[in-house]
Parts: structure tokens; sequence; C-alpha cells
């Protein structure tokens, strides 16, 4: 968890102050062989976090209602690049 709250602060700015980590999810390999461990956490107080990507590693900021990702119309699983990807991806409307 620290690793992941260390890697929001340097890439969005957040504050590990302002979050509460709620869940570690279940690790998944990238197709580059890179391990992810995704960590679920709720900013209670937006008003107190002033975004900051830091551009190197971050395109855009955006935020979703916790039930976007409850609802199975927005989960899916494909491909990337050709290959087949076990990894979950949520369809967001006005998304690239």
């Amino acid at each position: 968890m620290a690793m992941a709250l260390r890697e929001a602060k340097e890439g969005i700015g957040l504050d590990p102050s302002l979050v509460e980590v709620v869940s570690v999810l279940q690790p998944y390999a990238t197709v580059i062989g890179i391990t992810v461990v995704p960590v679920v956490g709720i900013l209670f107080d937006k008003n107190a976090y002033c975004p900051a990507p830091n551009p190197a590693v971050v395109e855009v900021i955006f935020d979703v209602p916790l039930e976007m990702f409850l609802q199975d119309e927005n989960r899916s699983r494909g491909g990337v690049d050709g290959r087949e990807v076990s990894a979950p991806s949520f369809r967001l409307s006005n998304s690239r």
C-alpha cells in the first residue's frame, strides 16, 4: 500500500493523508510482464485535493462514481496489440 500511495503522490500529486485505502485487489501481469497490484482508496474530501499530474507519466486525471465499476455493462476483457489480455478493463463514457 505504501508504494501505491507514493506513486499516487508522485504521479498525480495526491496527498496520502487524504486517502483511505479500502482494498488491495488481486495482482495481475501486464502484456509487458510487469505485475500490477490495484489498490482501491476513497478520497472523502475532493475539495482538499488539487490535481497535479506529472506529464511524464499521466495524460489525464478523471473521477468516476464507484457504481461504475460495479455495473456489468462497463466491464470487459480484451486484447492489446493483437494479444489477449486477462486483466479487467472498464468502459467510460466520453473516453478515448
